[in-house]
């Protein structure tokens, strides 16, 4: 005799799998549905996908308050985290082997233009120009790892004092392709109140080998 489905009262979102079949309670109402299990969770299209992600929640930690701040506040409208904005609108940028977005606009320009190209062994030197007019702000660039490996940090970043235009981003894995982005700051990154949206090189840049 088959046994009844019991509801369990004191939880009413329940769910229990019971020979490839799940069976959950949602509103009052049981419903069941077969379970699968992927024929080979090892793809490359799922590795991508595993990769984009990783790499996307590595970056917006290494991020500061001034750049998670512009996130937040647009998340905000929609009912949702800066975080998951973050990752939502950078993972399928990942996936398809473009740059990221670094960061939303928050009461600064961005730079004009960003050019680098690999340097010295695990170097990449960088030159950024200002918006038009501007001679005061601080510019910090960024350096993602198109391909991070496991033991690779998520970004590295320098800094540009505002009488400088360009800096040398060190502490790369040498012969490692990185797409490298700029921001300008009301005051140094760390201590930051407005920040630009995020400029960033066309293709990747080679660390030097």
């Amino acid at each position: 005799m088959r046994k009844p489905f019991i509801t369990n009262v004191a939880f009413p979102e329940y769910s229990a799998t019971i020979q490839g079949i799940t069976y959950y309670i949602r509103n009052g109402k049981t419903h069941a549905r077969k379970t699968t299990q992927p024929s080979n969770p090892n793809t490359p299209r799922q590795r991508l996908v595993r990769e984009a992600f990783t790499t996307a929640i590595a970056v917006w930690k290494t991020l500061d308050e001034a750049i998670r701040a512009p996130w937040i506040m647009e998340a905000g409208k929609r009912k949702i985290s800066g975080y998951n904005l973050f990752i939502g609108k950078n993972v399928p940028l990942l996936k398809s082997g473009r740059p990221m977005i670094i960061s939303l606009e928050y009461g600064m320009q961005p730079p004009a233009s960003i050019s680098a190209e690999g340097a010295a062994s695990g170097e990449i030197s960088c030159t950024v120009t200002r918006p038009e007019g501007d001679s005061s702000s601080h510019v910090t660039v960024f350096a993602v790892p198109v391909d991070r490996a496991e033991n690779e940090a998520a970004s590295h970043k320098a800094h540009i004092l505002p009488e400088n235009s360009s800096v040398t981003i060190t502490g790369l894995v040498p012969g490692v392709q990185y797409f490298v982005y700029a921001l300008t700051s009301d005051r140094e990154y760390s201590e930051a109140l407005s920040v630009s949206r995020s400029v960033n090189t066309e293709t990747p840049v080679t660390a030097g080998a």
